[in-house]
């Protein structure tokens, strides 16, 4: 995340719009 900014930007967007159950998702999602 650190050498990757737009990453990190794009995962907290990602995390804001999906706060809830989803939350599993994204972390599944950007773990790979």
């Amino acid at each position: 995340f650190a050498d990757n900014p737009t990453v990190q930007r794009r995962f907290g967007t990602d995390f804001e719009a999906y706060e809830g159950p989803d939350k599993v998702a994204i972390h599944i999602g950007v773990k790979p």
